[in-house]
């Protein structure tokens, strides 16, 4: 089929009941008896559906992302079932096929008691930071406390049926990369921008002394010379990014302070590395060395990795940027090379990739009207036209940012209202709100969230602010609040829910003030990608245009692993189809899971 062929069919929109294969089907043979000799989780931090739906034709023939739409599946959307589509609630549902709800992550920071500042939902008080070369770094590390213990991952299920097999897991941030590994991993991975050095925690890393492969593929030298080359753009490379951003490199709203808002940009830190495509490297570089580590040679593999610079580019510039534009292409060159490394070294059928992301993206609110191409007609993914704007939280320590924040206006709210001595929030982490304990009487509790909720209103456009504890006890479906609903544990530590007018969204804080965030439910944070490429199990060219859940993943991902149906999200649908004869179209009766083809 030609590109403009294919383009086609990634913009249909019609949700149907099939999924058809579009190009020719190439029978390559299953990897041997027993499955895979590596499997591959992807999770392409912030790609959203929207993005490769309009994208992937524009990438070259011989990228990444092509060849695993050519060699097997493309879903063109696959949805997330809650409505605060962040990176840790995300990563867990798709590693356990569980909504917030049941697993406990409902969002990516929190506010524990005794803190001032807000910290990752992993950060774990009882665990110490461990580098990957054994250095001295000082930090709390992180763990799977929260997630809920009758909550398994697919690395877990994995752990109890293999036990000699390598589990490994890699990311730029710890949320990235702890679903991946479970509970039980041989080594997970993630960036501490302090120490310039990928990091572990004691739980996960044994007696501290870590593979060497590990120490020269993350520790402070390989992140030293990463450091040395900025992230420029020239010849074919900045034409290509030009024809498709928007005219001007530098555009208004754009972070200024981490990488600066052009090219070339000087890459002077961690903070500044994991913002470029050299994160990406820096993940794809470990995986190479766990997979040619002898000592791995004889052993299945299961790999999850995060690649997170997508979504730190986004933050700072926004998705039509020529920053956001390159790094999908050097994104995909780099897929490219990976999947050429796996082919030398364990054999073109002898694993599988499943690729997705964990949430999608918001425009940049100084987008001028004639930037924003979707306006010119009905967006099925519910991007937004009229103008938005950042809410801050908090302010952010050394912040210089105008403009009142979400924890000022509530606290000279509630002072108000209540006196008595404050502050009355201890703090923000969008879109919860923390309050001071004990705040008020339980008598009071209504009037307080009808008070937050009209300083809100008339400070900014809040649609609503609901008390988390008041949040329905069962999900229905037919609720209108169900997206809601599923995002929000029974027992959650936050006190307050700000749901904020149509596309308005809580400042991500990298540089307050400047770039663009998500977390939202509509479609275009909440709708991803899937691409999966199984040798010998799905054939060749299939494109499935009808929506999926993301159970989807959960369960095509256990099934390539050899898990039984009934092991994880036994509800999601398994995308592993028997091969047809050259030609064929794929029914709905064809689809059969990865574990029966074994």
């Amino acid at each position: 089929m030609s590109r403009s062929g294919f383009l086609a069919l990634t913009l249909a929109l019609p949700a149907l009941s099939t999924c058809h294969a579009t190009r020719e089907l190439v029978s390559t043979g299953p990897a041997g008896g027993t499955g895979y000799r590596v499997v591959v989780a992807i999770v392409v931090d912030q790609l959203a559906a929207w993005v490769m739906a309009e994208r992937a034709q524009e990438l070259p023939a011989n990228g990444g992302f092509t060849r695993l739409s050519r060699e097997g599946l493309y879903g063109r959307e696959m949805e997330f079932q809650h409505a605060v589509t962040e990176t840790a609630p995300g990563h867990a549902a798709l590693y356990t096929g569980r909504v917030p709800r049941e697993t406990g992550i409902y969002s990516n920071e929190i506010l524990r008691p005794g803190d001032v500042d807000k910290v990752s939902i992993l950060r774990d008080r009882a665990t110490r930071l461990v580098a990957a070369d054994s250095t001295s770094v000082q930090g709390e590390g992180s763990s799977l406390i929260v997630l809920r213990s009758d909550v398994a991952t697919v690395a877990d299920l994995w752990r109890a049926a293999h036990p000699k097999g390598r589990i490994f897991s890699f990311s730029l941030k710890d949320r990235g990369a702890l679903f991946g590994g479970g509970r039980n991993p041989d080594l997970v991975l993630w960036l501490d921008t302090k120490s310039a050095r990928m990091v572990s925690s004691n739980p996960f890393a044994g007696d501290g002394q870590l593979p060497e492969w590990a120490a020269n593929a993350g520790g402070g030298g390989a992140l030293a010379k990463l450091l040395q080359k900025p992230w420029t753009l020239e010849g074919e490379e900045r034409a290509w990014v030009a024809r498709h951003a928007y005219p001007n490199d530098a555009h208004p709203g754009e972070s200024t302070h981490i990488l600066g808002n052009h090219f070339p940009h000087a890459v002077s830190s961690a903070e500044a590395l994991r913002s470029t495509p050299f994160g990406d490297d820096l993940v794809l570089g470990l995986a190479e060395a766990a997979v040619n580590d002898p000592a791995n040679s004889s052993k299945p593999i299961f790999l999850a990795l995060s690649l997170s610079a997508n979504d730190y580019i986004g933050h700072l510039f926004g998705p039509q940027s020529w920053e956001a534009w390159d790094e999908l292409l050097r994104l995909d060159q780099a897929l490219a090379r990976f999947f050429s490394f796996l082919d030398a070294t364990v054999g073109a059928t002898a694993y599988a990739v499943i690729l997705t992301g964990d949430h999608g993206i918001n425009p940049l609110p100084e987008l001028a009207p004639a930037e924003r191409s979707w306006c010119a007609s009905p967006d099925p993914w519910q991007r937004p036209c009229a103008p938005t704007r950042r809410l801050r939280g908090a302010a952010k320590a050394g912040s210089t940012a105008a403009g009142h924040t979400v924890r000022e206006v509530l606290d000279s709210a509630l002072t108000r209202e209540f006196g008595g001595p404050g502050p009355w929030v201890a703090g923000v982490a969008g879109p919860f709100v923390y309050l001071t304990k004990p705040s008020v009487a339980p008598a009071d509790q209504a009037r307080l969230v009808r008070v937050a909720q009209k300083a809100l209103r008339q400070s900014f456009r809040v649609r609503t602010v609901l008390d988390v504890r008041q949040v329905a006890r069962t999900c229905s479906p037919d609720r209108a609040d169900a997206l809601l609903c599923r995002s929000l544990p029974v027992e959650v530590a936050a006190d307050l829910f700000v749901e904020l007018d149509q596309d308005d969204f809580f400042d991500a804080e990298l540089d307050p003030g400047l770039g663009t965030n998500h977390g939202s439910p509509r479609r275009f944070d909440r709708s991803v990608p899937l691409y999966l490429r199984a040798p010998g199990r799905v054939p060749a060219g299939t494109l499935v245009t009808e929506p999926l859940r993301f159970d989807a993943f959960t369960r095509t991902l256990a099934s390539l692993l050899g898990l039984s149906r009934d092991a994880i999200a036994p509800t999601g649908r398994d995308l592993c189809q028997p091969l047809l004869p050259s030609g064929s179209r794929l029914r709905g009766s064809d689809v059969a899971d990865c574990a029966t083809m074994r």
